[in-house]
């Protein structure tokens, strides 16, 4: 989803990240217990069915399971979005029981968009200090998902449980639980990742903004560049400024293929050659002098010299050698992995899909980045997993998935070898795995191209749904800005959400509770006839509703319905934060080409596994919701009330 999504909700975080005090974590009490049963779940993001089928050939380990009959599709849980689906399956509950119905939800008071994965509460207890407002506690990030994870489940009855990388956990809580964060871990603006540009080009920079990133004009004078890499705000000072470091650039202009550039950033110092990235950097941002810094990572790479100057900086990581935010359980884990495979990515989702979607990075530069960023989880995984022995591991892989948005459809050369990336880490793991070890390879949802985009509050102003105080008002701009509440019957927000604007719930809200079932008849019957004015395609395959769809009783933020869009079409990024756009239906000129925030029935994911599939009873296939529930099971523990899955391995014939 668009970058604006991803950090709605999450700004605070940069005034409260440097003074977050770490919430004090007990010690992983993981006594091996040989006579337990070893259980492991791979996580691959959005691996496609399809896709795999379509590349065997070249996929060998999955393909060998796939032909035992290991294999099924998975279904997945509307909408299937990451964090709806994830925390599907942490609880074994549907989103009416955890309580997550996409990556944003809204309050209905306000109207205002929020993350629906953390809350983040900056910390009202401070004293002034000679001009700086120091903290006497830290603020605090609470994850607003509902229900009990299933690996607390494990733990409470003695099963050890590491759980790396799952998406929604964040931060991680105090348990006897070894665990490191995953999507949902910002970065140190406490953004889901802003990248820095530093351009001379006047064609990258001048009348141009980017979501996602910061393009900052330099100079090249005398073959030096002089600038500053831009950090976090720093709370302690009136007005929060951003904490600048200052950065040098000194270029070598030699000849082909020796070009090159010697970069300091504080104290640090690199030299990189045109097309090469660095390692990790270490940065530290002053708060208070003497007194108080915060520390960072970053990754540069030198895209060019000449004739432009061209530097990209990845977006300032959380450093997990001395974290500032909590991203690990205990507090002191993040720094163990470090101290074993090297500093790496602590922000979720750290492909650089925003420098490909702001033309900063190539394609093929994209593809680079994100196959470091697999490299890199790889080698955390080899050694988490021979570490590992006895009771139960999860790890998750974010790559398949951040690749397949940029590449999905007309560039499988550079994505087969991600999945072959995968296919590889699968046949290691079975070469290692014990004869009564159990492995389970699953994916949160497929992928489906993303052509076309929608702009669903556009078509409901022209089908009398939504109402603007004049009509010439459409525009991108997000926000609800020209909404006129007062005649307005249903909106729009998120990424397959509608609302009706009701009264006594929202704000403005004047559909009474009389009116409810005329409006919806009258919507459903219209979304469901909506045609693509250009092609003639149909554009939505179904409507849910959620109170009828989902059990459970949490329905706070819950959308009225759920819109299922026919692929290849999706709701616009601009719809999802309230935008009432000029055309109902667009071609999609973003590089995010491939999507799954569709019918959900259309984006299945996978199950994988070394052990015999049971069969259902009523045929259907294994869903999203089945595999916390098939864990447990593993270990003779059943299931609490509100996890509505069932077990679908064949324990009979081991």
């Amino acid at each position: 989803m668009g970058e604006r999504s991803r950090r709605t909700g999450l700004a605070l975080l940069a005034g409260a990240a440097l003074t977050v005090t770490p919430l004090l974590a007990t010690s992983c009490s993981c006594g091996p217990d040989p006579s337990a049963p070893k259980v492991l779940v791979l996580g691959f993001d959005g691996m496609d069915p399809d896709f795999v089928r379509r590349h065997k050939d070249r996929l060998p380990h999955l393909a060998g399971l796939m032909d035992k009959g290991y294999f099924s599709e998975l279904e997945t849980v509307m909408p299937p979005q990451s964090p709806v689906a994830w925390s599907t399956v942490i609880t074994g509950m549907t989103p009416g029981g955890h309580g997550v119905f996409d990556f944003v939800h809204r309050h209905p008071h306000t109207l205002e968009p929020f993350s629906s994965m953390a809350e983040v509460t900056p910390t009202t207890w401070t004293f002034n200090l000679g001009g700086y407002t120091i903290p006497l506690r830290g603020g605090d990030t609470v994850p607003l998902r509902k229900g009990q994870a299933f690996w607390e489940l494990l733990t409470e009855r003695g099963v050890a449980a590491r759980i790396l990388r799952m998406p929604t956990d964040f931060p991680p809580q105090p348990s006897s639980t070894a665990a490191l964060a995953g999507m949902g871990a910002p970065d140190m603006l406490g953004s889901f990742g802003t990248f820095q540009y530093f351009t001379d080009d006047p064609d990258e920079y001048v009348n141009r903004s980017v979501s996602g990133g910061e393009i900052q004009q330099v100079k090249v004078a005398r073959g030096r560049v002089e600038t500053a890499l831009r950090g976090p705000v720093n709370g302690m000072v009136e007005g929060s400024p951003r904490v600048e470091i200052p950065m040098r650039v000194d270029l070598e202009r030699g000849r082909r293929g020796h070009r090159a550039a010697r970069i300091q950033i504080g104290d640090e110092v690199v030299v990189l050659r045109e097309g090469e990235w660095s390692e990790w950097i270490p940065l530290e941002f002053e708060l208070i002098p003497v007194l108080k810094s915060g520390t960072g990572i970053v990754k540069l790479y030198l895209r060019e010299l000449s004739p432009n100057f061209k530097l990209y900086v990845s977006p300032i990581n959380i450093d997990p050698v001395s974290p500032e935010v909590r991203v690990s359980n205990p507090s002191g884990y993040a720094a163990e992995l470090a101290a074993a495979v090297g500093r790496f990515y602590t922000q979720g989702m750290a492909e650089e899909t925003k420098g490909l979607s702001a033309h900063v990075l190539t394609r093929e530069q994209f593809a680079e980045q994100a196959n470091v960023v697999f490299d890199e989880t790889i080698e955390m995984y080899h050694h988490v997993f021979e570490g590992w022995s006895d009771g139960f591991l999860f790890y998750y892989f974010s790559t398949t998935d951040q690749a397949a948005h940029m590449l999905w459809g007309d560039h499988d050369d550079l994505l087969v070898p991600i999945y072959e990336k995968a296919d590889a880490v699968v046949g290691w793991t079975l070469e290692r795995l014990g004869e009564d070890d159990t492995l389970m390879i699953i994916s949160d949802h497929g992928f489906a191209r993303f052509d076309r985009e929608v702009h669903l509050n556009r078509w409901l102003m022209d089908e009398g749904f939504l109402t603007l105080d004049d009509p010439a008002n459409v525009s991108e701009t997000p926000g609800f800005l020209h909404v006129d509440w007062s005649k307005t019957q249903v909106y729009a927000m998120g990424l397959n959400g509608l609302y009706l604007n009701r009264a006594g719930r929202e704000r403005e809200g004047v559909v009474s509770e009389e009116e409810i079932a005329a409006i919806e008849a009258r919507l459903e019957e219209r979304l469901l006839a909506l045609r693509d004015p250009e092609t003639g395609a149909r554009v939505v395959e179904r409507l849910y509703r959620p109170k009828e769809s989902f059990a459970g009783e949490e329905f706070e933020f819950a959308p009225d319905y759920l819109v299922g869009f026919l692929p290849p079409y999706r709701m616009s990024s601009a719809t999802g934060l309230g935008a009432v756009p000029s055309a109902v239906i667009e071609d999609n000129e973003d590089e995010w080409i491939g999507d799954h925030c569709m019918a959900h029935e259309q984006v299945p994911g996978v199950l994988f596994t070394n052990r015999p599939l049971r069969a259902k009873a009523d045929g259907s296939r294994p869903r999203l919701h089945d595999i916390p529930v098939t864990v447990l099971d593993a270990y003779g523990v059943t299931p609490p009330e509100g996890m509505v899955g069932e077990s679908v391995l064949d324990r009979a014939s081991d």
